[in-house]
């Protein structure tokens, strides 16, 4: 897809993330939403997928614990996973959640390559070139 699982920078993201796709997976038991944080190769330390620097972190109380000592990946708590009080906040858990029945769907963050920007401005300034040599044509 050209992406990556989310980079969540602040609690409005985190919000917005939980409040648009929880509804979509609701019916499916055990669900929730991995997001692009882990601490793969360098535990305790996570990193975002994106690369970018990590600013804002919304663990459930506890979390991240690595329980089972191999918990590298985070995801938000949904109501399909009885956990009232930590609903939108986030654990860690394992690359093989079907161990605890958990079904995670990711949250992908597609962002153009700079190749694609590089295309749609040279697209955008020919179409410019045109219109302004259009106009110079009917003066």
């Amino acid at each position: 897809m050209g992406g990556h699982l989310a980079t969540i920078k602040n609690a409005a993201e985190n919000s917005w993330i939980y409040d648009t796709f929880t509804p979509l997976i609701q019916s499916v038991a055990g669900s929730t939403l991995w997001i692009g944080l882990t601490d793969v190769g360098h535990v305790g330390s996570f990193e975002w997928a994106s690369g970018e620097p990590v600013t804002y972190t919304n663990w459930s109380p506890g979390q991240p614990d690595h329980a089972r000592g191999n918990e590298d990946y985070a995801h938000i708590w949904t109501p399909n996973l009885n956990q009232p009080t930590v609903q939108g906040q986030w654990n860690d858990l394992e690359n093989n959640p079907s161990v605890f029945d958990i079904h995670p769907f990711g949250v992908v963050q597609v962002v153009p390559e700079p190749e694609t920007w590089a295309m749609m401005l040279l697209g955008l300034g020919l179409v410019g070139y045109q219109v302004m040599r259009r106009n110079k044509l009917k003066k």
